[in-house]
């Protein structure tokens, strides 16, 4: 079985009608539809006893993230090819 990539699970959330998915406003973002869109889309089943920690979790991870989704970026700055250290 092949996984979908993350921007491929991001593109179906927002295809799905969520265009809500800021990242200057991170408070806009349903977290609750997104997990639930990233769970169909896995085909991951999140039982509903976890489900408010999943979601939880979402959003911390999505808060702590927030500095480099928001990072200005030059638009001549290109993307390596490998990552080296």
């Amino acid at each position: 079985m092949q996984m979908a990539r993350g921007d491929e699970i991001l593109g179906m959330y927002l295809t799905a009608g969520h265009s809500n998915m800021n990242r200057e406003t991170p408070g806009a973002v349903d977290y609750t539809a997104y997990v639930e869109a990233m769970s169909a889309a896995l085909d991951l089943p999140i039982p509903d006893e976890i489900k408010a920690g999943v979601v939880a979790n979402v959003e911390h991870i999505f808060a702590i993230a927030q500095p480099v989704l928001t990072f200005p970026l030059p638009d001549t700055v290109e993307s390596a090819a490998t990552f080296e250290p």
